[in-house]
């Protein structure tokens, strides 16, 4: 993710950001505030559940354990990030 990316609610830098099932990438209280009121996703309207959100912190750790976190510039950059 980039550094400073906004959150397309807020449009402030993310705070401890977590992803729809679409990708869209949030602010996690950003994202439960929007889904109290609605359950379409902000970004793209399609159905979503609160269940079905991913923290990028989350993904990022199993991505790092399923490929082996740290071997590699990519694995480096990956643990930055986690």
């Amino acid at each position: 993710m980039e550094e400073g990316k906004a959150c397309p609610i807020c449009f402030e830098p993310m705070q401890g950001p977590e992803a729809t099932p679409y990708g869209h990438v949030l602010c996690g209280e950003c994202l439960r505030q929007w889904l109290s009121r609605s359950d379409k996703c902000p970004t793209c309207k399609n159905d979503v559940k609160k269940d079905n959100m991913v923290s990028v912190r989350e993904a990022i750790h199993c991505l790092m354990a399923e490929h082996g976190a740290g071997t590699g510039p990519a694995g480096s950059e990956l643990e930055e990030l986690g």
